[in-house]
């Protein structure tokens, strides 16, 4: 077996292939490059294996692909037997069985010989692309000029269904509390510190030094791999006396591996709390109806207070709204002046649920481009205050919560002093008309309204 691993990549080196699997007749899709360990869903950035560096191994129409980020993208599930070293795959009403070293399949009971010998390591299986895309009654075609895979899933789309509630609508955000109400009545404060990007040891003190400076909204994630750091962050605050548990809003992320209740206990340990402020699913993928079902029983235990979404576009948040008990009070997002989320805006707020921006200062690579914006810098020069200072102003002024990232203590204090000044409505017409309607992550859908997750995910499935 590790002789033909060895050989088949050995081959696929010589190439640079893309493989792109496309999922619905809305274009979705999920695209693989030879030998990058990341792949896009919908323009979401994730890697193939988490913290493994599984990478495609493409040759042609019988390409082998990684059966966990293929089958469970288009809706399969895949099971590993370590007993009978045999992986299972379940698509509808369709079961293939593969065994390791062999060249025979099991669909639906009947022995089948394939062409391909799958590699076979657990439930990251290869697979041979034709024989599962065809047993699954999915269309594949490869396209020898540009050298790709295509794999189509037809379904019928059902129509979105005007909601038969009333519309909630989003209440204003106070400004001078610097909160907002969220559709479950909890109060939620519009600006805080993210912490992506930054290692469990820096998370810490930039938690502590956030609420030290007077932030009371703190945000992580599974997929962060600081939950810890922020936890101890948190309890250094409250050790000294700087603030209680009560005065501090806390949000975490599930990561699709860990949808279900596991998953939501797992934070809760990492991070030391016996509740959290917000909880969302950090990606539309994996099993999120099954996630978004186990946060709502979770709020009925106590151990979540308010639920939501990130990087949902509005076809797959109507997806959510179809089997909510509680609906979102956050869809988390690409939002900032050069991409201003206004229709989605205006979609959430038949829900009362509000965004949330990330990346609400352009992003790493974009920041210094946004701060020298010149509207920007006009503004900024006229109320004595920074770029950064502005844009946070404006996403507050415009309805979004804003959560900006920083190891630096004096520029999180900077970040949280907002309400000292105002944007006169000149000034916020002048920042509308910095949209330029494109995200900084392209590769999505036509859907306008999906996000890209933006960065490759240093972790493994289970986010350690």
């Amino acid at each position: 077996m590790k002789k033909l691993i060895s050989t088949l990549l050995s081959i696929v080196m010589c190439f640079g292939l893309v493989a792109s699997v496309q999922a619905d007749e809305v274009q979705q899709t999920l695209v693989m490059t030879i030998n990058s360990p990341t792949m896009t869903v919908d323009g979401v950035s994730a890697e193939v294996d988490p913290g493994r560096g599984t990478t495609p191994i493409i040759s042609n129409d019988r390409t082998i692909l990684p059966v966990r980020a293929v089958v469970e993208t288009l809706g399969g599930e895949i099971a590993w037997d370590d007993t009978t070293r045999t992986a299972t795959i379940t698509y509808g009403e369709n079961t293939i069985d593969l065994v390791i070293d062999s060249n025979t399949a099991y669909l639906n009971g009947e022995p089948q010989t394939l062409d391909v010998t799958p590699v076979i390591i657990d439930d990251r299986t290869y697979l041979p692309i034709r024989f599962i895309a065809e047993s699954l009654d999915w269309g594949v075609e490869w396209n020898e000029a540009t050298q790709s895979v295509t794999i189509t899933r037809t379904y019928e789309e059902e129509p979105e269904e005007t909601p038969d509630t009333e519309a909630v609508h989003t209440n204003e955000f106070d400004l001078e509390k610097g909160t907002v109400l969220l559709n479950n009545g909890l109060e939620m404060p519009i600006i805080g510190i993210g912490t992506f990007t930054l290692t469990d040891e820096q998370a810490e003190d930039t938690t502590y030094w956030a609420l030290q400076s007077g932030a009371r909204l703190i945000d992580t994630a599974t997929a962060y791999n600081n939950e810890e750091g922020v936890g101890r962050g948190i309890k250094r605050a409250i050790d000294e006396g700087i603030v209680t548990r009560e005065e501090i809003f806390v949000t975490t992320k599930l990561w699709p591996s860990g949808y279900d209740m596991d998953g939501i206990d797992a934070c809760l340990e990492r991070l030391g709390l016996e509740y959290v402020d917000l909880m969302l699913l950090h990606q539309p993928m994996g099993d999120y109806i099954a996630g978004y079902q186990a946060m709502e029983q979770a709020v009925a235990e106590g151990k979540i207070k308010a639920i939501g979404l990130s990087n949902f576009n509005t076809r797959l948040f109507g997806e959510i709204m179809e089997i909510a008990t509680i609906p979102p009070a956050v869809n988390q997002v690409e939002t900032h002046p050069y991409y201003q989320q206004a229709e989605m805006m205006e979609y959430l707020d038949q829900y009362g649920t509000v965004i949330e921006a990330w990346y609400p200062l352009g992003g790493r690579g974009h920041t210094q481009e946004m701060f020298a914006d010149e509207t920007i810098v006009e503004i900024a020069e006229a109320h004595g205050k920074s770029s950064a200072q502005v844009i946070l102003r404006w996403h507050l002024q415009a309805g979004h919560i804003a959560i900006p990232g920083s190891n630096n203590p004096d520029h999180i204090r900077e970040d949280i002093e907002l309400f000292d000044f105002e944007l006169t409505d000149e000034e916020m017409a002048k920042m509308t008309a910095l949209d330029t309607g494109e995200p900084y992550f392209k590769g999505f859908s036509d859907q306008s309204d999906m996000d890209d997750a933006a960065d490759r995910w240093g972790l493994n499935a289970d986010g350690e």
